[in-house]
């Protein structure tokens, strides 16, 4: 067990985290730090029966807001997705806690919703077995794990279309049907009964991007929905760039990947402004 009682995120932040590691994290130190705020939540369960955990972050708790809906580690590969979003968090709760205006005056409109680790079972497995595994634990028969969780989301006239795959032996294989997994069939039904989300992002390490819909088809968002998402994905590069000197790009996905199928972040659930 890690020791909190003397935390440092310059610290804590500078290396990979188990799963352990970040559950006691959000469990020990963020919860008890911020009682007032954070509020836990279970989204579901894995496959093979982990609980999947999130959190509320809210200056109301028995008032809903409009709710923004984050999210990491689909991939199970993909490391830095989660301490990404709880660097982030973090900051962000530092920062209300100080008296930010900017912070306090976001918080006291919106509430978010933050789910670290999506695929618990490929997670796991990285740091146990494999640690370039991608997808979920699936057993799909003959001695082959896994669907890709990105890939498994509805609707059925999206699903399992441009990149990805049928193959169950593939990095891309897309499930048995629609929302087969229960960790997303547990994101589509907390998103859908919540009834409160405006927005949703969904962490990956891709690369130094931000990525936008549609993604399934080249064609465009219709608007207002085109117009907000393009500035606001500008805004957001503007603010990254130029606070950490970095090269992140923004893009519509569909038009600097190939287009595949939809994932959370093309989800009509969180079309909704």
């Amino acid at each position: 067990m890690m020791d909190l009682s003397n935390y440092n995120p310059e610290e804590y932040f500078m290396d990979f985290r188990t799963l352990q590691e970040i559950c006691e994290f959000v469990d020990t130190y963020l919860i008890p730090t911020y009682p007032g705020l954070i509020t836990p939540y279970n989204l579901g369960t894995t496959i093979e029966g982990r609980i999947i955990r999130g959190f509320r972050i809210t200056t109301t708790p028995t008032i809903q807001k409009p709710g923004i809906y984050l999210d990491a580690q689909v991939h199970a590969r993909e490391w830095l997705a989660t301490p990404s979003l709880l660097y982030i968090i973090n900051s962000m709760l530092e920062a209300f806690a100080s008296g930010d205006l900017e912070i306090v005056r976001l918080l006291s409109g919106v509430e978010i919703h933050v789910t670290p680790i999506v695929n618990l079972d490929g997670f796991e497995y990285t740091w146990e077995t494999d640690r370039l595994w991608r997808k979920n634990r699936r057993q799909n028969g003959g001695g082959i794990f896994g669907v890709d969780l990105n890939r498994n989301w509805g609707p059925a006239n999206t699903w399992c279309s441009s990149g990805s795959s049928n193959n169950t032996n593939s990095n891309t294989y897309c499930g048995a049907a629609p929302f087969s997994e229960p960790e997303i069939e547990a994101t589509r039904l907390y998103i859908d009964s919540a009834g409160i989300f405006r927005a949703g992002i969904d962490f990956h390490t891709t690369g130094p991007l931000i990525l936008w819909p549609w993604q399934w088809t080249s064609a465009q968002v219709p608007e207002p929905n085109f117009s907000r998402l393009r500035i606001l994905g500008d805004q957001m590069q503007d603010a990254m760039n130029s606070s950490f000197n970095s090269d992140i790009e923004v893009f519509r996905v569909s038009t600097c990947i190939l287009t595949r199928v939809a994932s959370l972040i093309t989800t009509s659930r969180l079309m909704i402004w």
